[in-house]
């Protein structure tokens, strides 16, 4: 099962990906009850969430010495990507749930999912609401992350690496139903703009272009006064030539 604020949302997460192409039945828990009724099991079926940790596909032998070996594969980028978002998450794992998605955050098994952060948060004198504890799983199949692990590999101090990594990681924390922590915007929006230069070839230091000064109205309505007097004056001089004339 999975919870969620609303049944698109629900249907939309990325948890879904291997558990439906497995063609397992998941039920949607969409009403705020629902994330405190905390089910194992109905009508003799046994029931696990998929937004937690130690999700069980009924995987064999063969598959877990799959994992094992790819674990070790990715240990030193695992603890990299750990040591890069520090106490953000609990720590970081590979991913069986994952099929397109890069990355998702998940939360401990007995711990509040993300769903219950929320109703929590919104709720009066919460002060902030129930904290998960977060684990970040990659899903290291994905291409994204095989390019990025071996960047790192190459040089585990590139400040573009972290960039990307750190960005990845906020669109996880979307993806999975969890909110940017308002301390952090800044910093996303930060990312965001160096990425973006950095991919349109703009320099890094490359400033605003200022804005040209303007005249207060006030300035501008004299002037416009100056001008009128000035013609009103060429007008009469020229009607006292005219009447010379004559």
């Amino acid at each position: 099962y999975i919870s969620g604020a609303s049944l698109e949302e629900a249907k939309s997460s990325p948890m879904l990906e291997q558990i439906t192409k497995k063609g397992y039945e998941v039920l949607f828990f969409v009403d705020n009850l629902d994330e405190y009724m905390n089910l194992n099991e109905f009508d003799d079926f046994t029931l696990q969430s998929i937004t937690k940790e130690g999700l069980d596909l009924n995987e064999g032998r063969a598959a877990k010495k799959y994992m094992e070996e790819k674990e070790e594969e990715f240990e030193d980028f695992t603890e990299w990507m750990k040591e890069l978002l520090g106490s953000k998450v609990s720590k970081v794992v590979l991913s069986n749930r994952l099929e397109e998605t890069p990355m998702v955050i998940v939360t401990t098994k007995y711990g509040a999912t993300a769903n219950m952060e929320r109703i929590t948060r919104g709720q009066t004198f919460n002060n902030g609401g129930q904290k998960s504890t977060k684990i970040l799983e990659l899903n290291f199949r994905h291409p994204v992350i095989i390019s990025l692990k071996e960047k790192v590999a190459e040089d585990n101090e590139s400040d573009s690496a972290k960039d990307l990594a750190q960005l990845m990681f906020d669109s996880a924390l979307l993806q999975s139903g969890f909110t940017i922590e308002a301390d952090a915007i800044g910093n996303f929006a930060g990312r965001i703009d160096r990425i973006a230069r950095a991919r349109l070839g703009v320099e890094a230091d490359a400033e605003v272009e200022p804005l040209p000064e303007f005249p207060d109205d006030e300035e501008e309505d004299e002037e416009e006064d100056d001008e009128d007097d000035e013609d009103d004056e060429d007008l009469d001089d020229a009607d006292l030539d005219e009447e010379e004339e004559e």
